[in-house]
């Protein structure tokens, strides 16, 4: 009975998550100017070359409720695959780690006491752009991306004046 009558709230004590960095997408938001150095979330300015992959699930059998059943029959799950160019904001000087998950890969070596940190939390790092990842400080003057000039030509855009990579 008294859920009838209820607001159908749930009083939640936590605060919201205000420091928490998420990738956007969003056309007109702001770009960040950055000074110092800091960690930032990367707003996707563009797209191509999406793929959606369907996953065999190699147990064969008959078919069931979800996928087309069969020897090699689709487990009804996909592998996604698309280029993405993330904007990091206006000119930047240089690119010190990305951070990928857990996974940290510096593009500068660091300092003795950020290597002890990351080994007391577990996290073994990687060293020289393993990600293979183009990085753009946003010159007046920096060229197209070499990669989206190859692959998208028509798409690709020199965002001079913005920082990215791709």
């Amino acid at each position: 009975m008294a859920g009838l009558f209820s607001s159908g709230r749930v009083n939640n004590p936590q605060p919201p998550a205000t420091s928490l960095r998420v990738t956007t997408s969003l056309q007109g938001q702001s770009r960040p100017i950055v000074y110092g150095q800091t960690r930032i979330a990367a707003n996707l300015i563009d797209y191509a070359g999406f793929n959606a992959t369907a996953v065999s699930n190699n147990s064969g059998g008959k078919g069931g409720l979800v996928g087309s059943g069969g020897k090699g029959g689709n487990s009804g799950q996909y592998d996604y695959q698309a280029s993405v160019i993330a904007s990091f904001g206006e000119a930047i000087s240089n690119v010190v780690a990305i951070y990928n998950s857990s996974a940290v890969d510096f593009l500068q070596t660091p300092s003795a006491a950020t290597l002890a940190a990351l080994e007391q939390i577990g996290i073994t790092p990687t060293y020289g752009n393993t990600y293979s990842i183009e990085l753009h400080t946003g010159s007046n003057t920096q060229p197209v991306s070499s990669y989206w000039n190859g692959a998208f030509h028509t798409r690709a855009l020199a965002y001079r004046g913005q920082a990215y990579a791709c």
